[in-house]
């Protein structure tokens, strides 16, 4: 029984465009990138005891186009959990969002990935393929499992939270006014305010006849004033006024402002931000503090750090190492099999074994100098094996490795002793 699937481009989009939008997630990025790929990638056959030797047409290829390749990987692996990966010449590459359509066909419990162009129905691309060994296969129902999803949610309340603080300071720069009359009745009408006299109304005949109220007319008479007024002051002594008081508002006879309530931010707002990146640095497998250094670490937290980031490294050279050897593998097939004699060879598997080119990123050891020094003065590791890593550790070139170690000194350390001539040895000589 077969069953399939599409997966919803639209959904693809919206993952590409929060991941690239998301500063938390561009700084784990980076972190990321800056930390697999600084040594670049080498390539190595069978059992790896010696690197291998490639041409300089492959040495331009892997600083050119085989490193910004594996940068937009680590983008597909966050955003989709997947990578589109296309052959194209001697290098592979990415396909960019929006230029594919995918379609899963489940198959014996298995994933099979179908990729159609976006111009065509039907038109299956060729040479591409999907890669999806990274633990982060969409569900049956198009959903998918990447760590882009897993974070939205956090993503979004964090966006809407700083919107909400948005609208709250405009609000504040530009605060609503609000007038409110209050009823009376006709015992406590005002006189100058609520109603007049005539003028030629006595002191003693004050009946409401002889009264008037203030109306429409009473404000056109007060535009005329103004007319008269601009005629004898002038157009430009009336604009200058006018601008003064633009802001100026007068209130209807009655009315009085009352002054709104205003929102206060939110005083947690900065904790609410640190948990939420906390959860995302941790989904994605980079230490918050490695980020923001707006906390204490002690010696507890400080090791937790390191374990933490160095088994995330490790995870992504295994991935991403598996991938480019069997990219490397099917785009040089014609190149390794004219070095395999196919007549000595009898057991197939053990034939790919040797001859199967392995692509890997060079370690960068997750100790400090100190720790390697010691490791060198007690023999556990050799001289070329100390200045490697010792210089990878402080982003040096290689280049600069000596070739012999520095003769033995006391300002620098005792050079590891030979087998047969340790202390024990030379005790058990001076007790003889």
């Amino acid at each position: 029984m077969e069953k399939s699937f599409i997966i919803n481009s639209t959904d693809m989009e919206f993952m590409y465009n929060s991941f690239h939008n998301s500063t938390v997630l561009q700084m784990c990025r980076m972190m990321l990138n800056s930390h697999l790929l600084n040594n670049g990638i080498e390539f190595c056959k069978g059992d790896c005891k010696d690197s291998m030797k490639i041409s300089a047409e492959l040495q331009s290829l892997v600083e050119e186009r085989w490193i910004p390749f594996c940068s937009e990987a680590i983008d597909s692996i966050l955003c989709f959990g997947f990578c589109v990966v296309t052959y194209k010449g001697s290098f592979p590459s990415i396909l960019k969002q929006g230029m594919y359509r995918l379609k899963v066909i489940i198959t014996d419990n298995e994933y099979i990935w179908k990729v159609y162009s976006t111009v065509e129905v039907d038109e299956e691309l060729l040479d591409c393929e999907v890669f999806s060994h990274f633990g982060m296969d969409p569900r049956i129902d198009g959903q998918m499992t990447s760590i882009v999803t897993k974070v939205l949610p956090r993503l979004m309340f964090i966006k809407r939270i700083r919107e909400t603080c948005i609208d709250m300071e405009l609000r504040r720069a530009h605060p609503f006014v609000y007038s409110e009359i209050k009823e009376s009745n006709s015992t406590q009408r005002t006189e100058g305010v609520d109603y007049d006299f005539y003028a030629d109304s006595g002191a003693s005949d004050t009946r409401d006849e002889m009264a008037f109220s203030r109306n429409k007319s009473a404000v056109e008479m007060l535009e005329k004033q103004k007319e008269l007024y601009e005629q004898y002051m002038g157009r430009r002594a009336a604009v200058k006024a006018s601008q003064k008081l633009n802001d100026v508002v007068q209130l209807p006879m009655g009315h009085h402002v009352v002054n709104p309530q205003m929102n206060t931010g939110r005083g947690d707002l900065v904790n609410l931000v640190k948990i939420v990146q906390e959860e995302i640095c941790a989904v994605v497998g980079v230490p918050r503090s490695m980020l923001f250094a707006d906390s204490g670490p002690t010696a507890a937290d400080n090791e937790g750090i390191h374990n933490s980031f160095m088994n995330t490294l490790i995870w992504y050279k295994k991935k991403l190492g598996v991938m480019l050897s069997d990219i490397y593998n099917k785009i040089y097939t014609e190149d390794i099999m004219k070095e395999v004699d196919f007549k000595k060879e009898k057991d197939a598997f053990e034939a790919k074994r040797k001859h199967m080119v392995k692509v890997f990123f060079p370690v960068t050891p997750f100790v400090p100098n100190e720790q390697l020094r010691l490791l060198y003065e007690q023999g556990v590791i050799s001289w070329d094996s100390y200045a490697t890593y010792a210089l990878r550790n402080v982003s040096l070139p290689l280049s600069d490795k000596m070739k012999k170690a520095p003769p033995i000194d006391k300002q620098l350390f005792e050079m590891p002793k030979e087998e047969g001539n340790t202390g024990v040895n030379k005790k058990r000589k001076l007790n003889d």
